[in-house]
């Protein structure tokens, strides 16, 4: 069983195996890609930089969950309903401050 190919990281067109499946290369004739650069399987889908990326995005997903989190729960204990009531957007930039800035205090990366 082959290893499933990322997209070309030039023209997003699918990739294709050639020499008996042991080398990849872009599937769009127009790309440079095509013509250009052919190599091992395992390096045409190592891609450190969007890894990073994805990485990144985990990490930002996981602190923006947990600040919603406890948003939710700090709007439960109040006893003006932040949903409801007019609050200014000062009072809840200011909290979201505060919760941001409480997490950045703790090991995560958030």
């Amino acid at each position: 069983m082959t290893a499933e190919l990322k997209l070309c990281p030039i023209c997003q067109a699918s990739a294709e195996t050639t020499h008996a499946q042991a080398y990849a290369r872009c599937n769009n004739v127009q790309c440079p890609m095509h013509f250009i650069k052919q190599c091992g399987v395992g390096e045409w889908n190592t891609r450190p930089i969007e890894d990073a990326q994805a990485q990144a995005i985990a990490e930002l997903v996981e602190c923006i969950n947990k600040i919603a989190s406890e948003w939710e729960q700090e709007s439960e204990r109040q006893e003006d309903d932040y949903y409801n009531d007019c609050c200014s957007i000062d009072q809840i930039t200011d909290a979201l401050r505060e919760l941001i800035a409480k997490h950045g205090k703790e090991e995560s990366k958030c």
